[in-house]
């Protein structure tokens, strides 16, 4: 699905838009209009390739500097996901006073390291793509998905053109894990926006992607866990619908199933 946002308002021409993994894709052709502001948008949506229509409500930011898009994140975009990923959650450490020789080897150190880390994300994401995860990226319009660039020696990857603004994972891995109660749904987790991207309504259009994913893949629940200190995200997720669990043993065990090292709250939204 691709969602087509530029100066004011959302675009007005008819596409085929197509959800796809390395694996398969699901597409269908959704007419987007144009509404100013914060004003829902309604997409009328015809099937294609024997598909059942999805409805969905988007709204979007009111001013937008440059024009982007939501699609899935290409094979080749995987590392550009993983270091924004990396950024948003482990940003590197402000480096401490050190003269000038101790600095270049603190650098290089931390380099090599985040490096490492970031080869290790790109592999788990592909693990995860190739098990049934969809990834979506929210990139420039001009940004075509053609391979431009590649990783440096660092993990870093190089490009020509714009780093991505945002990505968010949808998966059912985590529901199918035997060491928890919860069976129905798809878990969302990795939402990313660059900062420089933010207050654009980039994730909002990322939730609402992934909303009609889901719907596309028969699913009537989408899952999250958030940081309880995290208050602008609580306040996105309640606005786009989601209401937060209560602290039961049930829920409790489906974050240590996922390892989490704090116990965060648990959103969920009930869709279709």
């Amino acid at each position: 699905m691709q969602l087509v946002e530029n100066e004011g308002k959302t675009s007005i021409s008819q596409r085929r838009t197509c959800f796809s993994s390395s694996r398969s894709g699901v597409c269908a052709n959704f007419v987007f209009h144009s509404c100013p502001g914060f004003a829902p948008c309604s997409v009328d949506c015809t099937p294609g390739f024997g598909e059942a229509a999805v409805p969905m409500m988007l709204a979007v930011a009111p001013t937008i500097a440059m024009a982007w898009v939501i699609r899935v994140a290409a094979p080749h975009e995987l590392a550009r996901v993983a270091e924004l990923q990396f950024d948003t959650f482990a940003p590197p450490p402000e480096p401490p006073a050190l003269l000038p020789l101790l600095a270049s080897f603190y650098e290089r150190g931390q380099a090599s390291v985040r490096g490492n880390m970031l080869r290790k994300l790109m592999d788990e994401l592909n693990s995860r793509i190739d098990t049934g995860s969809d990834v979506f990226v929210a990139a420039e319009a001009d940004d075509d998905a053609l391979p431009s660039g590649g990783v440096d020696e660092s993990g870093r990857y190089v490009e020509k053109g714009a780093p991505l603004l945002g990505t968010v994972d949808l998966s059912q891995q985590e529901m199918q894990l035997p060491t928890h109660g919860i069976a129905e749904g798809l878990y969302m987790s990795c939402m990313a926006v660059a900062p420089a991207a933010r207050r654009r309504g980039i994730a909002r259009a990322l939730l609402a992607a992934s909303e009609a994913r889901a719907l596309e893949r028969g699913e009537s629940m989408l899952w999250l866990h958030v940081e309880a200190g995290n208050h602008a995200a609580i306040s996105l997720y309640e606005r786009e619908g989601f209401l937060r669990q209560p602290d039961t043993p049930l829920f409790q065990g489906f974050a240590r199933a996922l390892n989490l090292q704090e116990q965060p709250l648990l959103f969920k939204k009930e869709i279709g």
